[in-house]
């Protein structure tokens, strides 16, 4: 009978060892942080650095020997070739100091100060990135152009100067813009929500094959609900690092799109 309950508490636990996930909020890809003085007055810059130095222990004590990073594709090592920020590979190995304050790809820079004591991969995909940027700058223009709308109802010769703007957009002629534009707010939304899914079944499989030890991911808050939900289907230890500097209710920014679209 023990023997039986031993084996039943050993099936009921996680086959895989524990994923670390931080929620970060990095910079947008057209800032360049070369200067790190400057860079540190960057609204990002808290998040950024708690992140750094809290993976930074973790690593140093070997809690986490494989990291897995939103926004790029492939292994991260000295072969890395794509810039962040300003930052690559090379110009990091090369500074050997204040990594705490530069601003750049997180995994990037421990994977510069830790070399072949850490494993990092970028645990995404580069055509979902793309597309997912896309439907996501689309939400951005199809919104304004709907709150527009709605601020000139009754003012129809400023309405006429946006839909002029979006007809020459669309390239096709448009009946009731307030609806057009919110409908197609709504469909980029619904598409962006697929992207996050996709590109989180990536993570997935990079953790699974590539993670035999404990590990940890860096990705945004609206990645973190259906990441949670897949990683306990795979039954997948996890835990959620309570990071600084993140803004409040990050995660529900498309839910709060969604209700002003109503």
């Amino acid at each position: 009978m023990m023997r039986l309950l031993l084996l039943s508490a050993l099936l009921s636990q996680s086959v895989f060892s524990k994923v670390y996930i931080y929620q970060q909020w990095h910079l947008l890809a057209k800032v360049k942080s070369l200067d790190i003085e400057e860079s540190k007055k960057l609204k990002q810059y808290e998040n950024q650095k708690f992140i750094y130095q809290h993976l930074d222990q973790l690593i140093k004590s070997k809690k986490v020997t494989t990291l897995f990073s939103e926004g790029c594709e492939g292994e991260i090592d000295k072969n890395f070739s794509l810039t962040f920020n300003g930052w690559n590979y090379q110009r990091l190995e090369k500074q050997k100091k204040n990594f705490d304050d530069i601003m750049t790809l997180i995994p990037l820079k421990l994977e510069v100060k830790y070399k072949d004591k850490l494993k990092t991969y970028c645990g995404d995909n580069l055509e979902l990135i793309q597309k997912h940027g896309l439907a996501f700058s689309d939400i951005r223009g199809y919104y304004g152009y709907y709150l527009r709308f709605k601020q000139y109802r009754s003012k129809p010769e400023k309405a006429k100067i946006y839909l002029k703007a979006l007809e020459e957009t669309e390239k096709k002629k448009i009946k009731d813009p307030l609806s057009f534009s919110r409908n197609m707010a709504k469909h980029k939304i619904g598409e962006t929500k697929n992207y996050i899914k996709l590109r989180n079944d990536i993570f997935i499989k990079h953790i699974k094959s590539k993670a035999p030890k404990n590990s940890a991911v860096i990705l945004g808050a609206l990645h973190l609900d259906d990441l949670m939900s897949k990683l306990k289907k795979e039954k997948i230890d996890f835990e959620v690092v309570d990071v600084k500097g993140l803004p409040a209710n990050s995660k529900e920014m498309l839910l709060k799109l969604e209700k002003g679209l109503r």
